[in-house]
């Protein structure tokens, strides 16, 4: 796909396309928007596109688009609700600083497996009104970005830090004490601790999804912490991290307490629809037992793979 191909393919004026996914590999097309599948654009197809009127688009699709520079970022809408740039290793870390922060009706937005990103975070936090926020696989994230995004968005609901290997659970902790997220992707963290979780017993009111596979740290003490403050809980991960695989000698009393803990979980945690516990080597009947009596009424998946 080149400029004039999509000169010639597209309108002038589209007022009210509201969504346009120009990702690599895009799979489906929502409401009143557009698709253009192709893994070739780049910077003068933006420049195309966006000479056009395009005052009702709100959603944007670019990810896996690897020729997309810091030129073809400043060219985009400063009215977008939810932009989607993962994977644009190109683009640099103060580029998407300067141009996001124009966009202060963001809400939505997904920078993952951008090696450069770390100090446009807290620029983006102060300009945007972010809910959402994926940074999958960005290797710089670290605790000062996580924390600034929990003092400088506290409304902040679903963040997704999958393979964030330099958060730590002090990082985790203070974002957790400015927010009440309802979603929360971490899997591969791997230096979180119990400890980063103990602010949702009194901050977990909205906590929904939790995902801390390969966490392979965490004990037992974040079972009894969801079952504290978590009532709303829907989807819990917690496969091949440290309370499911115990390196302890005493795994009896392991065994033991991780029973009590998801007893309990499933007696206060009664919304839970998705629950996976793989490598559950240091749970027995009797632990699922106490879950299952809790929540087997809503449950629709449970995963138990060694």
């Amino acid at each position: 796909m080149n400029e004039e191909l999509l000169t010639k393919k597209l309108p002038a004026s589209m007022p009210h396309l509201t969504s346009l996914d120009l990702s690599a590999s895009s799979k489906v097309s929502e409401g009143s928007g557009l698709r253009i599948h192709r893994n070739d654009v780049n910077d003068q197809v933006l420049k195309s596109l966006f000479s056009r009127t395009w005052s009702e688009l709100h959603t944007l699709r670019l990810s896996g688009c690897e020729s997309l520079t810091d030129m073809g970022l400043a060219l985009l809408p400063h009215n977008l609700h939810s932009l989607d740039i993962a994977g644009c290793s190109e683009l640099s870390d103060a580029a998407i600083g300067k141009n996001l922060s124009k966009m202060p009706q963001l809400t939505a937005l997904d920078v993952s497996h951008i090696p450069g990103i770390k100090s446009a975070l807290p620029l983006l936090s102060k300009a945007c009104n972010l809910l959402e926020i994926s940074l999958r696989a960005c290797p710089l994230v670290d605790d000062q970005c996580i924390s600034s995004i929990g003092l400088e968005v506290p409304l902040i609901k679903k963040v997704d830090l999958t393979g964030s290997k330099r958060i730590t659970s002090e990082g985790l902790e203070s974002f957790l004490q400015c927010t009440h997220p309802s979603e929360l992707l971490l899997e591969g963290c791997l230096q979180l601790t119990e400890v980063a979780f103990t602010p949702i017993k009194t901050r977990g009111r909205n906590l929904e999804v939790l995902r801390v596979a390969r966490c392979q740290k965490l004990g037992v003490d974040v079972l009894k912490y969801l079952a504290i403050g978590c009532p709303l809980l829907r989807e819990l991960d917690v496969s091949q991290s440290a309370l499911m695989l115990p390196t302890t000698a005493y795994v009896r009393e392991f065994t033991k307490e991780t029973a009590v803990a998801l007893t309990r979980l499933g007696g206060r945690c009664r919304r839970i629809e998705w629950i996976r516990l793989e490598g559950s080597d240091g749970i027995d009947d009797l632990g699922l037992e106490g879950l299952l009596m809790g929540i087997s009424t809503g449950l629709k998946e449970i995963s138990l793979r060694s």
